[in-house]
Order: structure tokens, then C-alpha cells, then sequence
């Protein structure tokens, strides 16, 4: 058996062994892949078809929203945001969207520049941290992003907004994660 063969099969038997062990530990929720599904090619090694991890609403008032998956480091991912017409993006009553606000700032969302969460990027756009401690690295989702992460850990989502702001924002999000590692 050829080298490729068998890390095939080791990646295979890991992915089975964390779904299989999520599954024992009741960890379900909606991001363990339901359809995983293998095939054995002609020369006994196997495919795996990767699914869609989890595709979930985001709110915009929420400060840091755990999300149902976890990001295994050196993977890469694509994850997508598509705002719910019937509750657009509104970051007090400027119009907004994934990318940020549209259009000018108000007086007082240019004086709240200085104090958002992520300074080099725009106010309200979607952003993504690995985890929710004081050190978690963050970065720009927008519509969509695709990233390999660095560190294992739970996706955490938010928009760039001031702390303490997050009362007066409005508008939700369908988020849909999914791994594109080639085998």
C-alpha cells in the first residue's frame, strides 16, 4: 500500500473517529455532518464527501455569538452569510449589510470609530474570531471568506460595532460553514 493510501485512510479514520466521538458525547446540535459519506475507489483507498458542517441564523445584537461548530487547524473553510429580507441590517438607523455600514457615518458612529472592536476594518461588517478569549485572533467575514485557522476551536461571530452599542442593532443572517479541504 502506497504512502497516499494510507494517509488517505488515516485522514478518513480520524474524521470518522471526532464525528463518531462528538456523537457518543451527544454533541450533535446541527453542526455534526449527518450525510459523511465514504466510497472505496478501485484502488481500495477512500473519498470522503465532505458536507456542509453547519448553517445556522446569526443576530447581529449579539456580542460575540458561539456558533454550532468547532474549526480543526489546518482545515480550510468557506463560510457564507446571506441576510433574511424580512430583517435587514440596521446599525441603529443607518442601513447596513455583511460589508458594513452603507453609506456615510452618522456624527455619532464617527465618533465611536476609535472605540469599535476591530479598528482596521469597517463598522458593522461581519467579522469571525476562533474562540472568544482576550488573545483570539479576528477576522473579516463580509458576505463570505475562506480561511485555514491556526488553532482548533469554536467559531464565534460579530459585527464591528462599539461595546455597549449592541442594544440599538437590528437585522439577522442565514450562515452556512462548510470544509473545503481537498483530499
Amino acid at each position: 500500500m502506497s504512502n497516499t493510501q494510507l494517509t488517505r485512510r488515516a485522514k478518513f479514520s480520524e474524521r470518522f473517529r471526532r464525528i463518531s466521538a462528538g456523537i457518543a458525547l451527544g454533541a450533535i446540535a446541527i453542526s455534526i455532518p449527518i450525510w459523511l459519506s465514504a466510497c472505496a475507489t478501485t484502488d481500495n483507498t477512500y473519498e470522503v464527501h465532505k458536507p456542509i458542517l453547519a448553517t445556522f441564523k446569526f443576530d447581529t445584537r449579539k456580542t460575540a455569538q458561539a456558533c454550532p461548530v468547532t474549526l480543526v487547524r489546518g482545515e480550510k473553510y468557506h463560510i457564507s452569510a446571506r441576510v433574511i429580507a424580512a430583517d435587514p441590517w440596521m446599525d441603529g438607523g443607518s442601513p447596513a449589510s455583511p460589508l458594513g455600514v452603507d453609506g456615510p457615518l452618522t456624527p455619532q458612529q464617527k465618533a465611536d470609530e476609535a472605540s469599535k472592536r476591530v479598528r482596521s476594518e469597517r463598522r458593522f461588517k461581519l467579522m469571525g474570531s476562533i474562540g472568544n478569549g482576550p488573545n483570539r485572533a479576528t477576522f473579516p467575514v463580509g458576505y463570505d471568506t475562506e480561511l485555514t485557522p491556526d488553532a482548533t476551536g469554536q467559531l464565534f461571530l460579530f459585527v464591528n460595532d462599539t461595546p455597549g452599542d449592541y442594544f440599538k442593532n437590528r437585522g439577522s443572517a442565514i450562515i452556512q460553514v462548510e470544509c473545503i479541504t481537498p483530499e
